[in-house]
């Protein structure tokens, strides 16, 4: 996806990034994830315009918010093949 003058460069924080994941994986998301639903799980207001870009850059989310089969599978994921997950999607 190419950074355009409409569209957030994806630079959210990396941190952020993990934060999402790992609440994902142990209470879930209110998904589509949009500007509020990221606001109300603790997303900064300076940062939710940059994590809404990064996840979907990252293939976590879909242009309408919502899960991608990888991001499903991290979420699912027995913790024994967690980091083997994290990997194939990180490769």
């Amino acid at each position: 996806m190419a950074v355009t003058k409409e569209v957030s460069a994806p630079y959210a924080p990396s941190s952020v990034i993990v934060d999402l994941i790992t609440r994902n994986r142990s209470r879930g998301l209110p998904f589509p994830l949009t500007v509020e639903s990221l606001g109300r799980v603790g997303v900064s207001d300076s940062l939710v315009s940059r994590t809404l870009q990064a996840l979907v850059v990252l293939d976590l989310i879909d242009e309408k918010g919502n899960p991608t089969a990888i991001f499903e599978k991290i979420r699912l994921a027995p913790e024994s093949e967690y980091k083997q997950r994290m990997q194939e999607w990180l490769n």
